[in-house]
């Protein structure tokens, strides 16, 4: 299976670049708002300038939800790679230990029941070692 890398930290930092790149679009837009209004109202008039500054504001404003959704999906994906990464990460590590506590030979867990009980097996008093000994054979089956 091939693996899939993603620099997480390189996809958040071009994400603060969109948002800057976002951010200076809307000062643009601003200033051909500002532009517009200041303009006389005969001048707007010639060559279809009104409507020509009209499409540009709504260009710019399209551009800007553009890049917004741009971003967040890129900060989106990152941020579920790196938990999905992580998460991948840590269950190698869990199965990896499990691997290396099988015995070399049986391939069965070297867990055994004795090692729940603090008490080494002749502190255990003959009564109960019976019972444990019936409870150990269940468990060693299920291991």
């Amino acid at each position: 299976m091939s693996q899939t890398k993603i620099d997480v930290e390189a996809v958040m930092q071009a994400s603060s670049q969109l948002k800057k790149a976002k951010n200076l679009m809307t000062e643009v837009r601003s200033e051909v708002n500002q532009i517009q209004y200041q303009t006389d109202s005969r001048i707007l008039g010639r060559n279809n300038l009104r409507n020509r500054f009209q499409k540009v504001a709504a260009r710019l404003s399209a551009l800007e939800a553009r890049t917004d959704r741009i971003r967040t999906v890129a900060e989106n994906g990152a941020s579920s790679f790196r938990s999905a990464d992580l998460k991948v990460k840590a269950m190698k590590d869990t199965l990896e230990e499990r691997q290396a506590s099988l015995h070399p030979k049986t391939g069965r867990s070297s867990f055994s029941a004795a090692s729940l009980w603090h008490e080494s097996p002749a502190e255990i008093p003959a009564g109960k070692a019976a019972t444990d000994n019936k409870e150990k054979g269940r468990l060693n089956e299920r291991l």
